[in-house]
């Protein structure tokens, strides 16, 4: 009986864990604030850092699965 051989290799994983990691990693910077009373919605993280992260971390999750 063979042996089943895993889905993914090691380059995948790698990129999947990334992905994970620049995800959650742009979804704090969209949720944190600076301890104000005053919120500001509008800082440079929050508007454009955390957008870019989240679409970046998408776009290797997607890499990971098609990816040979």
């Amino acid at each position: 009986m063979e042996k089943p051989s895993a889905i993914f290799g090691k380059a995948n994983y790698a990129y999947l864990i990334s992905g994970v990691v620049i995800l959650i990693t742009g979804f704090i910077l969209m949720g944190i604030h600076n301890g104000s009373v005053s919120y500001d919605i509008y800082s440079f993280p929050k508007v454009t850092l955390s957008p870019i992260l989240i679409v970046a971390g998408y776009g290797l999750l997607i890499m990971s699965i098609f990816k040979t």
